[in-house]
């Protein structure tokens, strides 16, 4: 056993793995998906992910009770990824895929969004227009798409006359 520990770590990590639970097969798995500590693996595992659904979640910072959330709103990894944050608006010289400055999303705000039809990257440009979803539902129950209502709202039209022009 040890000489299959040593092959892919030193004695260091491989106790941490160990302590948590996980041989020396199943910590190869995580190490080569980036997760190199058997504690953070241990906990990506009790909230249901393999090292390669982890892996993901790792790279983009995202962490295991955060996860919990989200998922039990009915989020899948990919769906989490795409509402929870919303685009980066810049990156460290240094580090192109750093997920600095990136707006974060509440999942009540998601859930709300997402149940009235609207997509993420709605979502996350409502604030920019200062367009609150009973507004935008408004728009929406009367045949306009999002942009749509943005554009004819902003040249001040009420719903109404928008749909009448329409």
């Amino acid at each position: 056993a040890a000489g299959k520990w040593r092959k892919i770590t030193n004695v260091y990590t491989a106790g941490d793995f160990f302590k948590n639970g996980l041989n020396s097969e199943e910590a190869e798995k995580w190490i080569e998906n980036g997760i190199h500590s058997g504690l953070r693996a241990r906990e990506y595992l009790s909230v249901g992910l393999s090292a390669k659904q982890a892996s993901s979640y790792w790279k983009n910072g995202i962490y295991p009770e955060e996860i919990k959330e989200w998922r039990a709103g009915g989020f899948d990894a990919e769906s989490m990824l795409e509402w929870r944050y919303g685009p980066r608006k810049s990156t460290f010289f240094l580090t192109k895929d750093s997920p600095y400055s990136q707006n974060l999303y509440k999942l009540e705000k998601a859930i709300q969004w997402r149940n009235a039809g609207f997509t993420a990257r709605e979502m996350q440009t409502s604030g920019i227009y200062r367009f609150e979803l009973e507004e935008a539902k408004r728009w929406k129950a009367a045949g306009f798409q999002f942009d749509e209502a943005v554009q004819w709202r902003d040249l001040d039209f009420a719903i109404d006359e928008a749909f009448s022009y329409k």
